[in-house]
């Protein structure tokens, strides 16, 4: 995982605790930040205000994403 000022950059399969993401510092989620993660099924993420573009596209077992 990559966090810069606020920004999540970059997550992993490693980040990741039975497929579910969780951070609560994170302000703001970058492009393509979660691309092509087919083991994700759930992003919470309770201070973002703003997603990139493409953030999710190729997670098809993603069911929730609670901000």
């Amino acid at each position: 995982m990559k966090i810069v000022n606020g920004v999540l950059i970059s997550v992993d399969a490693s980040d990741l605790k039975d497929g579910v993401f969780y951070n609560k510092s994170v302000i703001e989620v970058a492009d393509k930040c979660f691309y092509d993660m087919p083991e994700l099924k759930e992003v919470n993420l309770p201070k973002v205000k703003k997603i990139g573009n493409d953030c999710f596209c190729s997670c098809g077992s993603l069911t929730t994403v609670t901000l």
